[in-house]
């Protein structure tokens, strides 16, 4: 089965969000999470981008519900 990504963030509560609204219509959206930064006294923390993704076939259903987020 072929993936599509339909969504990417970096806020979490964006992300839990997008996934809610994936979820509500039937979507069984998968997530590849990319971290970056090791929080270590540089002044930089710790960072995610939620990448969200989906079957080919259910790409039309997935943006259709995420015009309402």
């Amino acid at each position: 089965m072929k993936w599509e990504m339909v969504y990417a963030t970096r806020d979490l509560s964006d992300y839990y969000r997008i996934m809610g609204a994936l979820k509500n219509v039937g979507l069984k959206p998968r997530t590849k999470t990319i971290s970056a930064g090791a929080g270590t006294g540089n002044g930089h923390g710790f960072e995610c981008n939620y990448q969200i993704f989906v079957p080919v076939e259910s790409i039309h259903r997935a943006e259709e519900s995420l015009k309402c987020c």
